[in-house]
Parts: structure tokens; sequence; C-alpha cells
């Protein structure tokens, strides 16, 4: 898919030094200068993936970006920095957001919404591995307090933790499963609850948390009446024995932070 570049003929006329290079990219829209990038937001929607290593969504501020946009579409926002992590034994690229994930949201927003398809100023950071990509969202956190850096480490070791002690309680959907979990809303929720509040380590959570999932298993082990929530008590006893699903929609995630000040 193409885009018009409408600096296209600006551009050019600069461009005497041949330091300033305009080239078109199927994938990335217009390259501008360097690794900024005009890309469509349907095309960046399209290509663009979410990851554990950031913070989590704050809805009300996406919402304020939204309305701002769409009262000023012309409004100059800061670029939406991506992260293209090479792929094992390929030569292909998954591309992350490393900064910017409210605007995009609010851009998808806008989007899907109001059939608003802005041009999006991005800049592409490449790396090799996984671990490359977590020195570069360092690198974009750099000016943010210490203790936020701590809670994001303890909070995606937390999520992992899961994951490794209730085998198949994670889908990658992001859409509402009754028996399973997705890591990006699960990172959303805890955000938005401050379980890690730059105290408490993964550890130390998880073994409260271990604790609270047999409260929850028991209180609906002595309340099976009704036929629904029966099935799903057997379907996740036999699969991964997280009973917190049993309280829908990450709400037990709220009950577990009262869980945690109580204990």
């Amino acid at each position: 898919m193409s885009i018009e570049n409408p600096f296209e003929e600006d551009l050019l006329s600069f461009d005497t030094t041949k330091e300033l290079k305009l080239k078109h990219d199927e994938l990335f829209g217009y390259n501008i200068y360097g690794n900024y990038h005009l890309v469509k937001f349907s095309q960046m929607n399209e290509f663009t993936n979410f990851t554990l290593k950031n913070r989590g969504i704050d809805n009300n501020h996406v919402n304020e970006i939204y309305t701002t946009l769409k009262l000023n579409k012309n409004l100059t926002m800061p670029p939406i920095e991506l992260i293209s992590v090479k792929i094992p034994d390929t030569e292909d690229y998954n591309h992350y957001i490393g900064n910017g994930q409210h605007r995009f949201l609010a851009y998808k927003k806008l989007y899907e919404a109001e059939k608003i398809d802005l041009n999006i100023m991005c800049i592409f950071h490449d790396v090799n591995n996984e671990e490359e990509m977590d020195n570069i969202i360092k690198i974009i956190n750099s000016g943010k307090p210490v203790i936020t850096m701590f809670n994001f480490k303890e909070r995606n070791e937390f999520i992992e933790k899961i994951g490794s002690a209730y085998e198949n309680i994670y889908s990658k959907s992001e859409n509402h499963h009754l028996d399973k979990m997705n890591k990006i809303k699960l990172r959303d929720h805890l955000d938005n609850n401050k379980i890690f509040n730059g105290k408490n380590t993964s550890n130390e959570v998880f073994n409260k948390l271990i604790a609270f999932n047999n409260i929850v298993k028991k209180e609906f082990e002595s309340k099976l009446k009704v036929n629904k929530e029966r099935e799903l008590f057997y379907k996740i006893n036999e699969t991964h024995k997280f009973f917190c699903v049993m309280l829908k929609d990450y709400t037990w995630v709220n009950k577990f932070k009262v869980y945690m000040n109580t204990v």
C-alpha cells in the first residue's frame, strides 16, 4: 500500500547535498530523513504490535488525546517510536511500539470511530533481539524515575511467573475469553491498579497471588449452583487451575489489590 507524500516537492527542492533522500517504502510509507518515516495510520495499524515492556494504558489519557486530535486534526504530535526486532533465523522483523502507546490508541480511535486516517510521523529503531529491545526501551524511558523502571521489571516478571505456574492461561487475542487472559490487557490492569508500588517484588506479589487463587477456588467450590459457573470452574480446573479468572473481565486484579492490603 502506498501513500501520497504531501511534502515531496518541498523535500526534493532542499535535497542539494543528497544527505536527504526521499524513497518510497511499501510497508513504512515515506522515509523522510534517517529513521524518520511518514506513515498512514491504517498502514501502521497493520504491522504494529504492543509489548509488555512499556507502562500500561491509561484510557482517560487516550481519550484526552483523541478529543484534542478530533478538534484539531493538524495538531503536531511527537513521533511514535517503533522498535523493529529481527525474527530469529529469518530476514523478517516484528514491529513494536517503544514509545507513544497512548497516541497510537488515540489515532486508532480516531480512525475507527471517525474514519479519519491521519499521516503519522514515526521513528524506527532496528534491533537484533529482545535484549537489544529492552536496552532501547530503557533509553527511551531514561528520563522517568527509577521507581518506574523497577515497577516495569517486577510487573513483567510477575506476568511471566503466572504463565509458568498456570500453563495455558494466556491467549494472544485481546478479545475477552472466559477462561484465559491476554498479557497486554493484564499488564494494563496491573498498572491501573498500581499493583507494583516501587517496593514489592514479583516474588512477593506472586506468593500472595497463589494464596488469593486458593481463596477464590474455595469460594466458587462452595457455591457451584449455576450451570455456567460450574462448567467454567471445571474447565479451568482441567486446563490451568488459575481460578482468579472466574472473577471475569480482570476484576480479580481489583480484588487482589484489596487482598494484598489486608495480609
